[in-house]
C-alpha cells in the first residue's frame, strides 16, 4: 500500500504500483513538514488495521519515502534473519537524528521496519 497525497494517475502510473494500491490521505498535500508527519501517521495506523486483520500474515511494515531505493528480496531476506523480540516491538532504521526537542531520534530518509508489535 503506498501512501500519498492523490490516486496514481494514467496508465504509466498505474502500472508502476504492480497491482498495490494508493491510500489517498487527508494530510496537507505537498507539505515536507506537518502534512509529512499526518502522513507517517496515517501510514501507521494503516499498517497496524491491516496487521491485525491478517491474523500474522504480515510480519513487518516498511516505512518509507518515494525517493527510497529499496530490494524487496534482500529486504525481505534480512527481516526474515531477525530474531523474535520477546513481549516488545522492534524498529531497525538509522538513528542519530536529533531535535531541540528529540535526542537520538529516528532518521526518515532510508525509510524503517518495523515488526508487528512496534505497528
Amino acid at each position: 500500500v503506498f501512501v500519498g497525497d492523490g490516486p496514481a494517475v494514467g496508465p504509466a502510473a498505474v502500472a508502476a504500483l504492480h497491482g498495490a494500491t494508493v491510500h489517498v490521505t487527508a494530510c496537507q498535500p505537498f507539505s515536507h513538514q506537518e502534512g509529512m508527519c499526518c502522513k507517517l501517521a496515517e501510514a501507521a495506523l494503516l499498517a497496524s488495521g491491516i496487521m491485525r486483520q491478517s491474523r500474522g500474515a504480515f510480519d513487518w511494515a516498511y516505512f518509507m519515502d518515494d525517493d527510497a531505493y529499496v530490494r524487496p528480496d534482500a529486504m525481505a531476506s534480512h527481516l526474515a534473519h531477525q530474531a523474535p523480540n520477546a513481549g516488545s516491538g522492534l524498529i531497525l532504521g538509522i538513528f542519530g537524528c536529533t531535535t531541540d526537542a528529540c535526542q537520538d531520534g529516528l532518521c526518515g530518509g532510508g525509510g524503517y521496519a518495523a515488526n508487528a508489535k512496534a505497528v
